[in-house]
């Protein structure tokens, strides 16, 4: 059932327009853990302008680690992407989720005139694996010839301390998310702490999600650093799955944001302490 995220918490409405991506034939997308996005950093203008500026590149947003409970920062952040600008984006937000009172969101900010949203799932974690259920969204892109690509997009953030266990489940929730929505297209991405003391090396092979080749491309290697600080961890991750989607993969990395932007290394901290990471879809119609 679509969800259209209003709720008590002042989101911005779904909207959920026809798309028309008849200009630029590639779809970029894209997931960022921001840290601790609530108030406080939404009152530092220079930290939401360098987050305006990376989001605004975007065609799809996952913006993980929302951790203000009136949803207020999600909003303001909303309005900044669409200020002046031609490209107005909407966004449509998970509940808050954890276990104890710390709790977070996920937001899912996108292109309003190349991205239109068909469905929501909040995965039925009955098990009570995850501290965070993986949020997915259901996404309908046009491509160049008139013909329409259709991906789920399944946004997870693994807790440190659990992350192996979690990373263990993440096949079901594929699984999951593939029958629900009926699409072998899904892009799993986020935050998913798997690299460094939170995964060994050794425990990898446990993790089907970057073994099963078979079913699944993981796109960020484990030597890419996705932190802005001085560790040197791949802890968020894309991957893959879906043969039509894969064959529509034309890019992937971590954006730098700090070189991109020529920011002091206090001024990328400000920011996040990650680096957001991306996959960049041709829309071509492919052979």
């Amino acid at each position: 059932m679509l969800v259209t995220i209003v709720l008590l918490l002042a989101c911005a409405p779904l909207v959920t327009p026809t798309p028309v991506s008849t200009q630029n034939p590639d779809l970029r997308v894209g997931v960022f853990n921001i840290q601790t996005f609530g108030k406080t950093k939404a009152s530092k203008p220079e930290v939401m302008e360098t987050i305006r500026k990376i989001i605004s590149t975007y065609d799809v947003m996952l913006v993980q680690e929302i951790r203000q409970k009136s949803g207020e920062c999600m909003v303001q952040l909303l309005d900044l992407l669409n200020t002046n600008n031609a490209e107005q984006f909407a966004y449509i937000a998970s509940p808050r989720l954890g276990r104890t009172s710390y709790k977070e969101q996920y937001a899912y900010y996108y292109k309003t005139d190349k991205v239109k949203v068909v469905d929501t799932r909040l995965y039925n974690d009955s098990s009570d694996v995850f501290e965070r259920e993986p949020y997915s969204v259901l996404v309908e892109v046009n491509t160049v010839g008139g013909g329409v690509l259709r991906m789920a997009l399944t946004g997870v953030h693994i807790r440190p301390d659990d992350a192996v266990h979690e990373l263990q489940a993440m096949k079901a929730v594929y699984i999951d998310t593939k029958d629900a929505f009926g699409t072998e297209n899904v892009v799993i991405m986020g935050d998913m702490n798997a690299d460094c003391s939170y995964v060994k090396k050794s425990e990898m092979a446990s993790i089907k999600l970057f073994n099963d080749t078979k079913t699944f491309w993981s796109l960020i290697s484990d030597v890419v650093d996705t932190t802005t600080s001085d560790t040197d961890c791949a802890y968020d991750r894309i991957v893959i799955a879906g043969p039509e989607l894969e064959s529509h993969v034309v890019a992937y990395q971590r954006e730098d944001f700090g070189a991109e932007f020529g920011l002091t290394q206090e001024q990328q901290k400000a920011v996040s302490d990650h680096f957001p990471v991306w996959v960049t879809f041709n829309l071509e119609p492919r052979q």
